[in-house]
């Protein structure tokens, strides 16, 4: 296969599928973005296997940088024990219901630099540095299985996702992706971060309820009190320390790349790693206040339901795509030397609300898209600046 977009030494792993099918969207199209899904035999997914250089194709472990849970990173002979467990049963699916595998299991995901289908040979892809994101247990199982059946061919159901890193629109996606799928590249970074001590300063701060490792789960999102964090610190500072104001939709639609930035602020700026890390305090109590919080009666007319959860005594606790960008607004309340945001009273606040309505949620009507929406957090900003009449328009758009 003729592939002439790969530098030297970057070898290219071509798997033949048994169907494939191209499922990306005209928006992704256009944001550089290709989506794939398909059925292979699982004698070809063990090509994603690394050589060893033993002759024996099945001891070669696939790349799993996406993927933090390497279940045979420690094993003797990096080979995985089928006796029990979920390796056992995905084993015993493969020996006695291999026709049915590809409905049984969910399947492999595939992270890659670059993909490309081959122009004469139906279904046969080339794919740049794959790496599994998620499905790592049953590709590793499927190496084992082929060790003891060579002439088994199962079909395994196989997604491929190919992000183009230079499109603005698609910064840190990857990450999102692995996130999305199984948590698994952010926790990865996360456990290393707080195994480093990076995160010891933002537990002490938040009264150690926010935790230091994906095992916290009863403790405070770590990544959440950084975005919460980022969102309430304010342009000015963020325009001195980067020479640009935050780009706070990212903030909401990228944990993972929150979290790059505080690491290497903690690695070489510890002037800004220190007012992050403070202020993350006032913006973590901010956050508990909009999940329990009465703000948005006499909104439901506006606001569908799924933007909210009833808590059944007048008090309802908001989800983050109107979260974000509320505490993004009330970065313009905060007093930069205190770290304490000098809360505007309700009606005000209702009036912040309508604008984030206004050029946020308005049009589409939708929690998620709301928080990915950049006018949602910079056109806000900057009518908070003018002599607006805030409170009148809070009025006018709930009556």
């Amino acid at each position: 296969m003729k592939n002439s977009y790969y530098k030297d030494g970057d070898i290219p792993v071509a798997i033949q599928f048994k169907t494939l099918r191209n499922i990306s969207s005209k928006d992704d199209s256009f944001f550089g973005r290709k989506i794939l899904i398909g059925l292979a035999p699982i004698s070809e997914l063990i090509k994603l296997g690394k050589d060893t250089g033993d002759g024996d194709v099945t001891t070669n472990v696939a790349d799993k940088s996406a993927n933090v849970r390497n279940a045979v990173k420690t094993k003797k002979n990096s080979r995985i024990s089928v006796k029990s467990g979920v390796a056992s049963k995905i084993y015993n699916t493969l020996e006695n219901e291999p026709g049915h595998f590809h409905l049984l299991n969910n399947g492999i995901t595939i992270l890659c630099e670059r993909c490309e289908l081959h122009k004469d040979k139906e279904n046969l892809i080339s794919l740049k540095k794959p790496s599994i994101a998620n499905g790592g247990h049953t590709h590793d199982v499927i190496r084992e299985f082929v060790r003891n059946h060579p002439n088994e061919d199962a079909l395994c159901k196989v997604e491929i996702v190919y992000i183009d890193q230079r499109k603005k629109e698609n910064e840190g996606l990857d990450d999102e992706i692995s996130i999305a799928r199984n948590q698994q590249k952010a926790v990865k970074e996360l456990s290393i971060a707080g195994k480093r001590g990076i995160l010891d300063q933002l537990h002490w701060i938040n009264d150690y309820m926010t935790g230091r490792s994906e095992t916290d789960s009863d403790l405070f999102d770590p990544l959440k009190a950084l975005q919460v964090a980022f969102l309430l610190t304010p342009d000015e500072k963020w325009i001195e320390w980067e020479k640009k104001p935050l780009s706070r939709a990212s903030v909401y639609s990228s944990k993972g790349s929150v979290l790059k930035k505080y690491v290497s602020y903690y690695e070489t700026e510890p002037k800004i790693f220190d007012f992050i890390t403070k202020i993350s305090k006032e913006a973590k109590t901010i956050y508990h206040k909009f999940q329990r919080t009465d703000i948005v009666k006499g909104m439901f007319k506006q606001i569908k339901e799924d933007c909210y959860t009833d808590l059944g005594d007048d008090k309802y606790r908001l989800k983050d795509g109107w979260i974000l960008p509320i505490i993004s607004a009330l970065s313009s309340f905060v007093n930069t030397k205190t770290l304490q945001v000098e809360m505007p009273k309700d009606d005000y606040l209702r009036g912040i609300i309508a604008l984030i309505y206004q050029y946020g949620y308005k049009e589409e009507k939708n929690v998620q898209s709301l928080g990915k929406n950049s006018s949602a957090y910079s056109v806000v900003l900057d009518f908070l600046k003018t002599d607006l009449d805030i409170v009148s328009k809070g009025k006018e758009t709930f009556k």
